[in-house]
């Protein structure tokens, strides 16, 4: 993250850089998760919290209580982000801002899947490891297996941003998207909700959607709850 990178208050604000523009709350979140986790304590933003009076006691909410407060100021306008333009991903004005671009590279996507084949036995049982699976199947494809790669699997949106991936297809809820065609190597973010607070990933084989299990169903559940995000590499 570049030094001049920061979450400030409009009204004293004398940062240098660009401003970045949010148009996706589940993103927005998303980014400030990562933004917290790798670069910013929570405790700041409790401060930030408390400065614009919008948190009431900001040390006794959760960590992801802070988080949706945070968000909800960036896109009121009270807060905002300063960081490196970041290209236009997919869908126009649905556009969102991420981290800075990491190194990209080809992403072997025959490969990504042949793992994922080849290390998924059940069918719909699932063993919360979603993204642990689904990140060695990037990484058989050629996607580095760094130390940023989120934990939560619905912390992944930005990050495979960072790696080149583009937005392809979003929804609401968790039905597959209106419009959206699914392709080999297409990868499924989650959000989840409150009884699945982690999320789910998972990743199209040109058959089926495969995360730590195969998948007779696009949502890991009926009443899965939340919205998904589809991310695409580029051939």
């Amino acid at each position: 993250m570049p030094p001049e990178s920061k979450v400030c208050r409009n009204r004293d604000c004398r940062a240098q850089g660009s401003v970045l523009q949010f148009y996706d709350r589940f993103f927005l979140v998303q980014w400030l998760q990562w933004f917290a986790r790798d670069y910013l304590n929570m405790t700041s933003f409790r401060d930030l919290l408390r400065s614009e009076g919008a948190g009431g006691a900001p040390h006794r909410l959760s960590d992801d209580d802070v988080i949706e407060r945070i968000a909800e100021l960036v896109i009121s306008g009270r807060l905002h982000v300063h960081g490196q333009p970041v290209p236009a991903q997919a869908q126009g004005a649905d556009a969102a801002a991420a981290g800075p671009s990491n190194a990209q590279k080809a992403i072997d996507k025959s490969k990504v899947v042949d793992y994922m084949d080849k290390n998924t036995y059940d069918t719909d049982t699932y063993h919360h490891q979603c993204a642990k699976v689904c990140h060695a199947g990037l990484a058989a494809g050629g996607l580095g297996w760094d130390k940023d790669r989120p934990t939560a699997a619905k912390d992944n949106g930005p990050w495979l941003q960072t790696h080149g991936a583009q937005i392809v297809g979003r929804s609401n809820n968790t039905d597959l998207p209106s419009g959206y065609t699914q392709q080999k190597g297409d990868v499924a973010v989650f959000s989840g909700g409150p009884t699945h607070p982690i999320g789910h990933m998972e990743i199209y084989d040109g058959k089926q959607w495969v995360s730590d299990t195969k998948q007779t169903t696009f949502s890991p559940a009926r009443t899965y709850g939340g919205s998904v995000i589809i991310y695409r590499f580029p051939d």
